[in-house]
């Protein structure tokens, strides 16, 4: 409380009529990208979208960035920044009259086969169940196909929305994820932040800030089963840090309930998510071992076990490969590429 009230003498008094300002720019936003939606074929979203647009967004991020060091209540500076995300992963859709990405459309074709009840092998129950040996077991080949359960949910999602609301699914394939996580990241980051830093002045801060590495901009501008795990998994770790926090047998039922279903979704989350839940309950029991050498043993072979799983996974799965020679410099121009959206 101290340290909010700390905050909140520092901050800036800034006249409400500049939040109907910033509403509508917003709509202008949507309004200059949804003029200028193209039909042609393109390479990148900006060859369609308005030239007018950037100086909107400019002045958007501009205000935006005022009122987080205002004194507007942290309700309305949550709404403006949800506001701002949708707005950022409309960019893509609305910039063609067609879905973007390959996998995009691979996942269409597999879904509008689905909707006309045709099989997509391999199956697990009726004809044309097919097994595969496996370390001298037969086993249902389906078990070696991770495609059938990565991408699943997303096609069981899909399909549930388009026969209830009646949406082709090419227009859902275009904006499912860009809604939901316009909506959904931004909140999730909060309620996760605001567990961490018990203030929500901070929370709202490292929302805003996590809207800004084009990675996760891009992430959820497309319809992907990696998005929507994404999503999964921040939901998760809310209820987990609840759990930790509380220690209540709801929080843990609801948890372990949603650890479950992860394992029917995007594999890599249903690892971190496993992975987590493991790690923590070891550091929660090891504070109760008395010997501080034995306790600090475990401390250590925890972290290097959580340090090196997802690594040796992928070296396992043959995803990835060992190297001597590391292109340091490379590297770094990739992840700055990634995290700022400049090659």
């Amino acid at each position: 409380v101290v340290q909010q009230e700390s905050v909140t003498r520092r901050l800036w008094h800034v006249p409400k009529w500049l939040f109907m300002v910033y509403l509508c720019l917003i709509a202008i936003g949507f309004w200059l990208m949804s003029a200028s939606t193209s039909t042609s074929i393109l390479q990148t979203p900006w060859q369609a979208i308005s030239e007018f647009y950037p100086f909107c967004f400019f002045a958007i991020t501009l205000l935006l960035g005022v009122f987080l060091f205002s004194k507007y209540k942290s309700g309305l500076l949550l709404l403006c920044i949800v506001l701002y995300s949708l707005l950022i992963h409309a960019a893509v859709p609305l910039s063609h009259s067609l879905p973007w990405g390959g996998d995009v459309w691979r996942m269409i074709g597999i879904e509008g086969r689905l909707q006309t009840e045709e099989v997509v092998f391999p199956v697990l129950f009726g004809e044309g169940v097919t097994t595969v040996p496996v370390l001298g077991v037969t086993i249902p080949e389906i078990l070696t196909a991770p495609h059938k359960y990565v991408y699943g949910h997303l096609w069981a999602s899909t399909l549930l929305i388009a026969d209830t609301l009646r949406v082709s699914l090419l227009s859902l394939n275009m904006w499912l994820v860009p809604v939901l996580w316009g909506v959904f990241f931004p909140l999730l980051s909060f309620r996760i932040a605001l567990l961490f830093f018990r203030s929500e002045r901070y929370a709202v801060w490292i929302t805003a800030l996590l809207q800004m590495p084009f990675i996760l901009q891009a992430h959820g501008s497309l319809t992907l089963a990696s998005s929507l795990g994404f999503l999964f998994f921040l939901f998760w770790l809310l209820l987990w840090c609840s759990f930790l926090e509380g220690r209540r047998r709801y929080q843990w039922v609801l948890a372990l309930f949603f650890a479950v279903l992860s394992l029917f979704g995007y594999s890599l989350y249903a690892i971190l998510i496993w992975a987590i839940m493991a790690v923590s309950l070891i550091f929660l029991f090891a504070k109760n071992i008395s010997k501080t050498a034995l306790r600090q043993g475990v401390y250590w072979m925890v972290g290097l076990f959580g340090a090196i799983l997802l690594p040796a996974i992928e070296l396992l799965l043959h995803t990835s490969r060992f190297s001597f020679v590391t292109p340091f410099f490379g590297n770094i121009k990739t992840a700055l590429a990634q995290f700022s959206g400049w090659a």
